[in-house]
């Protein structure tokens, strides 16, 4: 079983925002904006 509490997710939009993929950021500034917004972070890339 995998941790997945212990890892805060980022939801990531198609550019055609149909799809929403849910990825494991690795930027320490994508983990702190998404903890002070206090919801998911989406990111149009």
């Amino acid at each position: 079983m995998f941790e997945f509490l212990d890892r805060p997710w980022v939801a990531v939009l198609t550019p055609d925002d149909t799809r929403v993929i849910t990825v494991y950021p690795t930027d320490q500034r994508t983990v702190q904006a998404r903890r002070a917004g206090g919801r998911w972070l989406f990111l149009n890339r």
